[in-house]
């Protein structure tokens, strides 16, 4: 799970991730499946035009879903 608050910026922001820096870490941690959390309107609406942006080991999280921890 990790913020992913911002589409991507031109600058780094300041207290939320941008998606370029939420993919970075996710890369760098290797997880089996990394979800995207705390999206805001705006990322929400850049990664649905960017809809295959996104590596397959990658998803937006989502109200109500459920995820098992192993």
């Amino acid at each position: 799970m990790i913020d992913c608050d911002h589409p991507p910026q031109p600058t780094q922001p300041r207290n939320h991730n941008d998606v370029p820096r939420a993919l970075a870490i996710l890369d760098a941690l290797q997880p089996r499946q990394g979800y995207l959390t705390h999206m805001g309107h705006e990322c929400d609406r850049w990664l649905m035009v960017q809809a295959d942006f996104l590596p397959a080991t990658v998803r937006c999280a989502q109200d109500g879903d459920i995820i098992a921890l192993q």
